[in-house]
Formats: C-alpha cells, sequence, structure tokens
C-alpha cells in the first residue's frame, strides 16, 4: 500500500500541476521539505502520509519541468503565418497517411528565422506534406523514420474547435507547431538504417502484402488490427465500429491488449502446467505489441496487459494494483503528457478491471454453478464465459466513465456484439498474421491463407455493421463531465472496498473469503452499470427530437428538448394506446413534461390525457379556448391540473415557448378547431397543423406566411381537403409523417398519397412511431419498423 500510495502521489502531482502557477523551484523546494519531514521528524502514518505528499510535489515539479519557457529557444516562437522559417531535423516518427498527404513529426535540430539561428529549439514540428501518390501499395514511401530533412515554410498553432482542443493534445506530445506543405530543400536517408527504421521498413512491406490477399473493407481493418494502420478504413466501417463500441478491435489499446491477453490465457488454461500459459500470454502479447510497430501508445498498453497476466498468475491484487501504480509512475516520469493521452487512460482503467474484477467474478460464477454441473464442469465453463463475456464486462466497466467522457457516445449495442466477435479475434489474428507472412514469402501461400483469414474477418465486420444498423446501436451524450466521471469511479471504489472488508473479517476459510470479494464485486459493476447507463440515457444530446407516437389515430407527438426536457403535444383518443406509447419513452415510475399543449379542441386529439394526469409529473399546460367545453377528457383533466395547482394558460396565434439552446414552438395560426404549429430549432423546422381548417393552410400558402420547412405533418390524417398540393409545395418538406390508425377507411386520401410519392412519406400505421431528431443542420429519421 506504501507504493502504491507513493506511486498515486506521483501521478496525482502530474495531474493537478496545470491547475497551478507555481515556479519549478516552488514544487522542488516542497517536495524536499515534506521528504525530509517524512524520513527523519515523524513516524508511523504520518512519515508515509509525508512522503506522498512528497511525491506529489516532485510530480507536479516533473510536469512543470516539461512546459517550454517562452522566447527564441521555444519552438512555439516561431509560430507566425506570414514569416517563413528553414527548418533543418530528423523524422521522430513512422509517416502517418492522411487523405491530403502524409504527416510525421519532425526533431528540429536548427532553425532559421531572419537574421538568428537557434540551435535544437524546444519542442517538436508535426509536418504535413501533400503526396498525390495512390495510398496503396504502400511498400515505397517518401520519407521514412531516421531521414534527415532540410524545410522552408511558415510554422502555424495546431487547429482548434469547440469540441476538441487539438493544441492542446499536441502539446502534451511536445508539439508545438504545424509545418503544411512545406519546400523541401533537403532530403537523404541514413547510410544504416536504425532496428526501428527496419521495423517500419517491415511494417510497410507488410501492409503492401495484405493489401492483395482480401477484398475491402475487411483488408483494412486486418491492416488496422495487425499493424496499426488505420488511414485505408473506409469512413462507414469506421463510423460502425466506433457505433457499436467495438474500436478496441482495430484501434492498438490496452482494451485491446487486455481482450487479446484474456483470451490467450483462457485458451491455455487446459494445460497440464499452469506456467506455460502465462508464458504463452505474454509471448502473445509481444509479438502483437511487435508485429504493430511497438508505438509508444501500444507499448504502454502492453507493459499494463503483462503486469494484468502475472497478477493473475501470482494471485495478489495488491501486487498487480501496485504494479499498475508503479508503471503509471515510471511511465508519466518518462512522459508526463502521457496522462491526458486517451490511449493511456484507457489501458490503465482496462487493465484495472481485469486485475480486480475478472478473478472474482469468475470465482463466483464457478461457484453458482457447481452445485448443478460440478466442480470440473462448472471450472470449464466458468474458463470459458470468463474467456469471451467476463472479461469484456470487467474491462468495459471500468473503461464507460472514459469512454463517456472522452467521446461522447454511449454504445448500447456493445455488450452484445463483443461476446459474439471476441470468439474470432484469435482466427483473425493468427490466420491474417500467417496469411501475410506467407504473401512475405510465397504470394500464392499468401492468397490461400487470405481467403481463409477473410472468413472470421468478414463475420467482424458484417456483424458490426449489422448491429451498428439496429436504432438503438448508440446514444449520443453530452454534459458528462470529468467531475462525473470521478464522481462515478469514486463511488466503484468505495463501494467495493466497503463490501470486500465486510468480507475480510471471515478468513478461517479461504473459499468463503473468495466468495465475498466475487460478490462483493459483482454487486457494485451491477450497481455501477445501472447507475451511469440511467445517468448516461437521461443525459442530453443536444438534437431536438420530434417523436409522433402510434396511438391508432388523432395525433400524440412527443417533443424532447436538446436539454432533454419534454413537450407533449396533444394525447391522441386512446389512454390505453398513450399509455403503451409513452412507456417506451417515459421512466417506468412516470416522468415529468414541463409542457402539455392542448392545440386541438376535438376528442380525438385529448381522449388520452387521463393518462397523462395519472402517471406523469406535469408542470405548465397551454390549452385552446373552449377546449373544455368541446372534449370531456380535456376537461377532466384541466380540472385535475386545477387541484393539483398546474399553471394552465391560454393558447392563441402568435404564441411561442422558449425549448432551450435555441429551440422554440411557435403557434402561427388558429381556428376554432385546433393550431398551426412551428418547431424551430437552428435551420431545421418542422411545421404542425392539429386541427386546423382548410382555409387557414389556404391563407398561409397564399400569402406566403409559411416557411419551407424540413418536416410537415399531414393534417387531419391525410385528409384530402386540407392537405391541398399548393400547400405542401409550399412547405416543400424533405420527410412528410403521417398519423392515421390501422382502422381508418376514410383517410388518408388516395389523392393526397399519390402527390406525395416523390417524398418521403412516413406513416404510424405502416412504421409505427416516428422519430425525427435534429441538431439544427442535419436530420436523423427512424421508426419502429
Amino acid at each position: 500500500m506504501t507504493l502504491l500510495a507513493l506511486c498515486l502521489g506521483w501521478v496525482a502531482g502530474i495531474a493537478i500541476e496545470p491547475r497551478f502557477d507555481s515556479p519549478l523551484w516552488v514544487w522542488l523546494a516542497a517536495g524536499a521539505a515534506l521528504s525530509a519531514g517524512g524520513l527523519f521528524g515523524v513516524r508511523g502514518r504520518a512519515r508515509w502520509t509525508l512522503l506522498t505528499a512528497a511525491a506529489l510535489a516532485f510530480g507536479a515539479a516533473r510536469m512543470r519541468a516539461t512546459v517550454p519557457l517562452p522566447g527564441p529557444s521555444f519552438i512555439g516562437y516561431y509560430v507566425d503565418a506570414q514569416r517563413e522559417v528553414t527548418l533543418s531535423g530528423m523524422v521522430a516518427g513512422d509517416p502517418r497517411l492522411r487523405p491530403d498527404g502524409i504527416e510525421f513529426p519532425l526533431v528540429v535540430e536548427r532553425l532559421l528565422a531572419s537574421a538568428s539561428e537557434v540551435e535544437k529549439p524546444h519542442g517538436l514540428v508535426l509536418v504535413r506534406v501533400p503526396r498525390p501518390a495512390p495510398t496503396y501499395p504502400r511498400e515505397e514511401v517518401e520519407f521514412e523514420y531516421g531521414d534527415a530533412l532540410v524545410l522552408r515554410g511558415a510554422l502555424t498553432a495546431p487547429e482548434h474547435d469547440k469540441d476538441f482542443d487539438y493544441a492542446e493534445y499536441l502539446a502534451h506530445h511536445g508539439v508545438y507547431a504545424l509545418l503544411e506543405r512545406p519546400q523541401v530543400l533537403h532530403h537523404s536517408a541514413p547510410q544504416t538504417a536504425s532496428p526501428r527504421a527496419r521495423l517500419y521498413r517491415f511494417r510497410h512491406r507488410a501492409y503492401a502484402a495484405l493489401i492483395g490477399l482480401m477484398p475491402a473493407p475487411e483488408r483494412e481493418v486486418m491492416a488496422g488490427i495487425l499493424l496499426g494502420i488505420e488511414s485505408g478504413i473506409p469512413e462507414a466501417t469506421r463510423e460502425s465500429f466506433n457505433a457499436t463500441g467495438t474500436t478496441h478491435i482495430i484501434a492498438i489499446s490496452g482494451f485491446n491488449i487486455s481482450i487479446i491477453a484474456g483470451a490467450l490465457l483462457g485458451l491455455t488454461r487446459r494445460l497440464p502446467r499452469r506456467w506455460p500459459g502465462w508464458t504463452v500470454a505474454l509471448a502473445g502479447v509481444g509479438l502483437y505489441t511487435v508485429l504493430v510497430g511497438a508505438a509508444p501508445s501500444v507499448v504502454r498498453a502492453a507493459i499494463m496487459g503483462s503486469l494484468g497476466i502475472l497478477a493473475r498468475q501470482i494471485g495478489r491484487r495488491t501486487f498487480a494494483l501496485g504494479a499498475l501504480a508503479t508503471s503509471a509512475a515510471l511511465m508519466t516520469a518518462v512522459s508526463p503528457g502521457a496522462l491526458w493521452d486517451s490511449g493511456f487512460q484507457l489501458s490503465f482503467a482496462a487493465t484495472f478491471g481485469l486485475v480486480v474484477y475478472a478473478d472474482p467474478m469468475q470465482a463466483w460464477v464457478e461457484r453458482r454453478l457447481t452445485p448443478s454441473l460440478g466442480g470440473a464442469r462448472s471450472r470449464s465453463v466458468a474458463l470459458g464465459l470468463s474467456a469471451y463475456l467476463l472479461l469484456t464486462l470487467a474491462a468495459q466497466m471500468t473503461t464507460l466513465p472514459l469512454i463517456l467522457l472522452t467521446f461522447g457516445r454511449l454504445s448500447l449495442a456493445s455488450m452484445f456484439v463483443n461476446p459474439l466477435i471476441l470468439p474470432a479475434q484469435p482466427m483473425v489474428m493468427v490466420l491474417g498474421a500467417a496469411a501475410t507472412l506467407g504473401a512475405l514469402a510465397w504470394p500464392w501461400l499468401g492468397r490461400i491463407l487470405g481467403m481463409l483469414a477473410w472468413v472470421p474477418m468478414a463475420y467482424t465486420t458484417r456483424l458490426v455493421e449489422w448491429f451498428a444498423g439496429m436504432p438503438w446501436a448508440a446514444h449520443p451524450i453530452t454534459g458528462f463531465t470529468p467531475a462525473a466521471a470521478a464522481g462515478v469511479y469514486a463511488a466503484m471504489a468505495v463501494g467495493t472496498l466497503a463490501i470486500a472488508r465486510g468480507g475480510d473479517r471471515d478468513r478461517r476459510v479461504a473459499e468463503s473469503g473468495r466468495a465475498r470479494f466475487a460478490t462483493a464485486a459483482l454487486v457494485v459493476l451491477a450497481l455501477s452499470a445501472a447507475l451511469v447507463w440511467q445517468w448516461a440515457l437521461a443525459l442530453p444530446d443536444g438534437r431536438l427530437h420530434l417523436r409522433l407516437l402510434s396511438v391508432d389515430g388523432g395525433e400524440a407527438l412527443l417533443l424532447t428538448t436538446p436539454s432533454r426536457r419534454k413537450v407533449l403535444i396533444n394525447a391522441g383518443p386512446n389512454p390505453q394506446w398513450l399509455a403503451i406509447a409513452l412507456a417506451r419513452e417515459m421512466p417506468l415510475g412516470g416522468g415529468t413534461f414541463d409542457w402539455v399543449i392542448l392545440a386541438s379542441t376535438d376528442e380525438e386529439g385529448n381522449g388520452g390525457l387521463s393518462e397523462v394526469i395519472t402517471r406523469h409529473n406535469v408542470l405548465r399546460v397551454a390549452a385552446a379556448q373552449g377546449v373544455a367545453s368541446a372534449s370531456p377528457s380535456a376537461a377532466a383533466f384541466l380540472h385535475a391540473c386545477t387541484e393539483r395547482a398546474v399553471p394552465v394558460e391560454t393558447l392563441h396565434a402568435g404564441s411561442s415557448f422558449d425549448l432551450g439552446r435555441g429551440a422554440t414552438l411557435e403557434v402561427m395560426g388558429e381556428t376554432d378547431r385546433g393550431f398551426l404549429i412551428q418547431v424551430v430549432y437552428g435551420h431545421a423546422r418542422f411545421v404542425l397543423p392539429l386541427g386546423v381548417d382548410p382555409d387557414l393552410l389556404r391563407t398561409q400558402a397564399d400569402r406566403g406566411y409559411v416557411s419551407t420547412g424540413q418536416v410537415l405533418l399531414l393534417g387531419e390524417g391525410g385528409y384530402s381537403a386540407v392537405n391541398r398540393p399548393p400547400w405542401i409545395e409550399a412547405v416543400d418538406p424533405w420527410v412528410t409523417l403521417l398519423s392515421t390508425g390501422l382502422q381508418s377507411m376514410s383517410r388518408p386520401s388516395l389523392d393526397v398519397l399519390q402527390s406525395l410519392e416523390s417524398r418521403l412519406l412516413l406513416r404510424t400505421d405502416v412504421h409505427g412511431w416516428i422519430d425525427v431528431a435534429t441538431d439544427g443542420e442535419k436530420l436523423w429519421v427512424r421508426s419502429e419498423r
């Protein structure tokens, strides 16, 4: 625990230093004073408290030492789009393909600017050079690691947008300037290539060989898995992996290494002796690391994965946690900016999940299966579940808050897809590596093995694409802050330690203690999963959603604002149908409507209101004048609102409702039977005629009062007198919505349907509920079927 505390103190110091503006000497002096006090002044717990604080101060000092001092010795000093400089230096990494060229970091050995000359300025330069040649085959490249270059051009600052601070990201990796489209004055390769350069050269040859072995997109995904080259993956395929939470398969990270290590351990546990299993797993991780190029992020992931393997074999979770903390301290000592690298964070979190939760989960499953299957069979089943399900669950749980924080997306499909594709990954890797090596030696052998490797690779990509096409596959998340992620991790830690300590009171029976820890781990995982998922699903996604509910006639529309507030417009004719429709959208115990708007005066639009007031909380109501006398259901609803002190206001032409974040609901016109409503968010406009007369729509169209809209709800269930061609042409919608019941005989009118043949028409009797979402620019449309 003392080593763990010291390492965590060091890492905490690196993390907090950017929030302070203290000079380096202050941190060093504080560290020295605290160290002296801990070593010579006090004893017991106070000693280790002071030493941990000293480690924090020294960690902050290490981070402070990486902050460049402004001035001529700093490369950022010369960032000026209007001034050209001459740089001489060396390519410091494997050049990476971009859509418009090649990108590589440059270690600057000399800089010439105006009349000044600087030797070895602090900071790297990211160089981007156009490349008109095709993307592959990529056996020969224009630039290689270790090449000497002399370039001339203008240094610029890295790009930055509201969603991602690219400049800060590059600064954590030591890059402080960009050089785009420079003039190449000199280019030479070293006489003797370094081992790293030879490794990169082999990687390029392997990539060129692999590309010719199978069709797209499987070949590009295989290149990402085997070689860490992802530049050729089609955008649609990449988005499918993002939506299903399976990017760890192709993006080399700790999550990927952890799953590979776990799968190898599970496959080798049946061997007669224990040691060969972990040695095979370590060898597999090492070979994989070399194969993908041994980039720093991959090395970090491999070290953490290897530590996890050793910790599981030794059977000491405390050793494993100390080893993980030590590795984090050593890596941040070499490169403090690694702490802000998402790959480092995911590597650490995934390996932590395996170390802490994997064995207890497996023990819990084995214990529950033993009474019915027996010891040997239950152990075999538990091993299989551990290799293909429990390891995935443990790693995903500890990485989920980071994924929400970093990528802003909750993949609901990940828990289904990962167990299905994970068993195929050993075959993908083994057959893919064999095919690539075979192609380098004998092309005919590579083609034969490539056909075999294509089968599991195609299974993986097609299954991912199929799940990504599901409307529920992924949910965008906004508002999940670092404080929220820290809170989730703190809750997991406190819960696990509290329950585990309760089990430690009885150590006389070792099996009982392990069972308690296993149960505690699973309980905390389940509760944490439920809390995180419920929290994430309730967070706003920044879009305005209009859902046309399927209520068998009439109209019932549910608006979800960009800030996640709910607005119900009309309730349809039947409370049972509305209850079924809202059950899919509102919490189990009932939800809250910020507004309920009664935009129609007839019973067909208000018959379902009793469901609203009995099961849900209503904050405010806006109702048409006279609706109580025209609709008994509306009268009962308004009476209940009065008893509950719910504010009710009269709806009229010109009424406007602020939906938050720039979204508004406006009443454009009214009749005795209803209103013409429009919902506006950014450049998107939804036009909703509810219970209106044909004359109102004709006037709106003839006088040009209505603007074009992206979405149009057909009035009166598609009745021809209301939905005349001039009106539809005036709105000119991208999407047309129709609410009608399965028993409707006279509506919608045939001539209306014929006039909409060239437009996208979605109907509740055919498609079920229909959801249209917009961020103010784009439109997303989903339906129940």
